[in-house]
């Protein structure tokens, strides 16, 4: 725990009226600590990724693995961050069902 907590707390901006189980598309961000720039560097041309970038960039294409029927839409993997876009087709009530 951190001694300030004030300092540290984030803002949710999960809607509180939305069922997250249901079906739709969900914007997502990963952040990496203390916003260090551990996954990539940006070149003139491109953003180059680093062994942290490679394997979060191999995971986030990894996540249909643990279910095929949500689908990776486009994503970019920045220095410190990566923002995505999840489809999730069928309700996860009716995942867990299955």
């Amino acid at each position: 725990m951190h001694d300030e907590p004030s300092k540290y707390h984030r803002r949710s901006i999960r809607l509180q009226q939305d069922d997250y189980t249901q079906a739709g598309l969900y914007f997502v961000t990963l952040g990496v600590g203390q916003r260090q720039r551990i996954l990539s560097t940006i070149g003139q041309l491109a953003c180059i990724l680093t062994a942290f970038g490679i394997v979060l960039d191999q995971k986030w294409q990894e996540l249909v693995r643990y279910d095929p029927r949500v689908i990776i839409d486009g994503y970019v993997l920045m220095p410190d961050h990566l923002h995505g876009i999840i489809y999730n087709p069928i309700p996860l009530l009716t995942i867990m069902v299955d």
